[in-house]
């Protein structure tokens, strides 16, 4: 006579509920630890836009601006469209302090809206549009901050992103007073 093997109901009924408690507890963290590492590329993508901008204006020595726009797919984008900086952004050479690239072949960089779900990008009154770099590599008269957030709101998960007129970025933890729609 063979001998049968297989599960019995009891022993399938904890492995069924030891998967149920590991799923459980695991997919939130999980969850965190998608929404925290979307929120660290998103804003490292952004710091490079930054650094390339500054860079720029040191290597043409003259002013490179980096805006927001909506319209990044266009030929021409314009600045300052569209709510945020989540919306897109284009690097341009600007040596004539022009305040939208003033033709394609000034274009340096285009960026695409930033993904994920409820992701803002944010600045203060001051860079609310657009950062220009001098051709010393210092913010040429926008300084400010730029607030991160996304569906989990204000407090530490959001980031600010603070850039004095040095142009050196400093990136630090928001908290509840984190205003997440300047």
């Amino acid at each position: 006579m063979d001998k049968i093997s297989g599960f019995t109901l009891v022993e399938m009924l904890v492995a069924v509920s030891v998967a149920v408690i590991l799923l459980t507890t695991g997919l939130p963290s999980f969850h965190q630890f998608n929404l925290n590492n979307r929120r660290a590329a998103q804003i490292n993508e952004f710091v490079a836009a930054m650094s390339y901008s500054r860079s720029e204006a040191l290597k043409r020595g003259n002013r490179v601006s980096l805006c927001r726009t909506s319209n990044y797919s266009a030929a021409l984008p314009i600045c300052g469209d569209g709510d945020g900086w989540e919306d897109g952004w284009v690097i341009f050479d600007n040596p004539t302090n022009a305040t939208t690239p003033p033709s394609a072949d000034v274009i340096l960089q285009v960026h695409e809206p930033l993904s994920g779900h409820e992701v803002s990008l944010r600045g203060d009154h001051n860079i609310k549009t657009r950062i220009h770099y001098a051709a010393t590599g210092r913010v040429a008269g926008t300084f400010g901050n730029l607030v991160r957030c996304d569906s989990r709101g204000a407090g530490p998960q959001s980031r600010i992103i603070t850039f004095p007129l040095s142009g050196r970025v400093r990136i630090q933890q928001g908290d509840q007073s984190t205003d997440c729609t300047p």
